[in-house]
């Protein structure tokens, strides 16, 4: 069981990194210039988590977390793969807003071939028709 000052020092940390993830997605919408730089696939992901865990818990969703360690640094603009992966959640959550039958599971897992890296979303949502997946990108 964690303190009460514990538990203000977590509650004051995520809030701090939630804001830091809406100011950096407040600055895709008004600057048109790229930032590449080096990230940590991990820490991008955690950040947007943060950002989303409220609604992720309003929609009863259980999230799991499977993060390699040590992965090598990607490449990007860390506003635009956030947005990316906050879309992805979001994606995930809602295909799973029919389930009622079974636990709504979201995986987030972090995997590299030590040269790439990869983050797999996986949900337990219902799925799409196999006869619509070739439309599915149109």
């Amino acid at each position: 069981m964690s303190t009460a000052p514990a538990r203000l020092r977590r509650t004051l940390r995520d809030g701090n990194r939630a804001s830091d993830v809406i100011t950096r997605l407040r600055t895709l919408f008004n600057k048109k210039e790229v930032n590449v730089e080096p990230l940590d696939m991990n820490e991008t992901v955690r950040e947007v988590i943060a950002l989303s865990l409220t609604e992720l818990q309003i929609n009863r969703v259980i999230l799991r977390e499977e993060f390699a360690e040590g992965l090598p640094l990607v490449k990007g603009d860390r506003v635009q793969l956030q947005q990316v992966i906050l879309n992805l959640l979001r994606n995930a959550s809602d295909a799973m807003n029919s389930v009622e039958n079974w636990a709504k599971q979201l995986l987030l897992k972090t995997e590299s071939d030590g040269e790439h890296v990869r983050l797999s979303v996986q949900d337990s949502g219902v799925g799409f028709d196999p006869e619509v997946a070739d439309q599915l990108f149109e």
